[in-house]
């Protein structure tokens, strides 16, 4: 289940980088918002989770991977067979 979750997650997150520039939902994702957290708030963001889970998959850079559309998929599809992702 934890997997489905993280692939989800990192396929979601290819969608978003190849989003035009100008559209508010690619925005509000990737960009890192002004000003402070309030106190208690976790530090890490979606961003970071998401990440996270492609440093586990060996994805150095993976806002270029991520361009490439099909290598992306490939990539998710061979990250369904691996355990402790």
């Amino acid at each position: 289940m934890v997997t489905t979750v993280r692939i989800t997650r990192l396929r979601w997150a290819g969608h978003k980088v190849r989003m035009q520039d100008n559209l508010p939902c690619k925005k509000i994702t990737l960009d890192k918002p002004e000003g402070r957290r309030r106190v208690g708030r976790p530090k890490l963001g979606w961003m970071n989770g998401v990440i996270r889970n492609a440093e586990r998959l060996g994805v150095r850079n993976g806002k270029n991977k991520a361009k490439d559309r099909d290598g992306w998929r490939r990539l998710l599809e061979s990250a369904t067979t691996l355990h402790g992702l």
